[in-house]
Parts: C-alpha cells; structure tokens; sequence
C-alpha cells in the first residue's frame, strides 16, 4: 500500500474531511476524464465523482481497500456506466411511441417476401414511397416524414404545426389509406 493510500485511510478512518479534498487533488481529474469519456457530459460526470466521494465517504471504514484511489476510480466508473445505462432505458421508454408508429405504418405497406427483396422489389417500392408524397400536400408530407422519418410523437407534430392531436392523427390516417390505395393501384398485393 502506498503512503498516499495509507494517508487517506487514515484520514477517512478519523472521519476527516480533508480526505476527500485530497482524494479530489490525486485523481479528481481522472475520475472527471473516466466519467466524461462514458457519459459525454461533464455535469453528469461530476455528479458521478460527488456521488463517487459520498460512496466513499460512507464506505470507509469498515471498508478497507489496498488502494483508495483505485477503489474511488473504479466507483466512479461504475457510478457512470450506470447513469449511461439508465439514459439509455429512458430513451427506449420515450421511444414507446415509436413502435406505435411503426404498427400504423405497417398496415399501409406491403410485406415483401425475401425473394422480392432480392429482385429489387424493395427499392421499387421506395420509389413508389417518394412518388406518392409528391402527390402530397406540404403539410400532410411534413407530417407523415415527422411521424415515420423522424419518429416525432403526434403531441410533437401538433405543436410544430399548431394542429391539434386529433387533427393530426386525422390526417395521418388520411396520408396512410391514399398512400395503401396509391400502392395497390400499382400492383402491391397485402395480406388480409
């Protein structure tokens, strides 16, 4: 064990306060770069190293670790990883809308078998995809890429567009049956 780590321990032994301003000037820096460079925000990073400090300082004693400053970093680093995990579910669970989306945009297009995928099928169909929103107006066009290009939830578009809800679910209900017509009029065959 280092004198360094001695110190500390000592320090956090006699429930002494300076042993987290010298845990800061040993390796606050480091733990702030590890933090950041899992999280890619520095607020988020320091509020990971003061949770860090707390978990210590709660910690030590009875802990007794050979290396506090390892014990802090790697505290640290998994204080970040977890924050960046619950990102993450937060994200999917805003995503919920998403697949609600998609299942509206399901029933307006067909399911094209492997082998049509393979034939080029899929790219005629993007084709045809492009040509029907031509035929759109700008705001019913805006509206369906909002929805099913940039996965925007329908309370989003109401409010960009100074519609309410229902008229605009109203008139993605519209765009999804002209564009289902539009891809059986060319041949686009769906399964009842």
């Amino acid at each position: 064990m280092s004198e360094v780590d001695e110190r500390l321990l000592t320090l956090f032994g006699q429930r002494d306060e300076a042993a987290l301003s010298e845990l800061q000037n040993t390796c606050g820096h480091t733990a702030v770069r590890i933090a950041c460079d899992i999280l890619h925000d520095r607020q988020d990073a320091e509020e990971c190293l003061n949770d860090a400090l707390l978990r210590l300082w709660n910690s030590i004693p009875p802990a007794c670790p050979t290396s506090v400053r390892a014990y802090f970093l790697r505290t640290v680093r998994n204080l970040s990883l977890n924050r960046y995990s619950a990102r993450l579910a937060e994200k999917r669970d805003g995503n919920a809308d998403l697949g609600v989306a998609l299942e509206e945009l399901a029933d307006c297009l067909p399911d094209l078998a492997e082998e049509d995928r393979r034939s080029g099928a899929d790219e005629a169909l993007r084709n045809c995809l492009i040509e029907f929103l031509r035929t759109e107006d700008e705001t019913n066009r805006a509206l369906f890429m909002g929805r099913y290009w940039n996965e925007m939830p329908v309370e989003a578009l109401a409010e960009a567009w100074g519609l309410s809800r229902f008229a605009v679910s109203r008139r993605l209900r519209g765009t999804r049956e002209r564009l289902r017509r539009y891809l059986c009029e060319r041949g686009y065959k769906y399964d009842e």
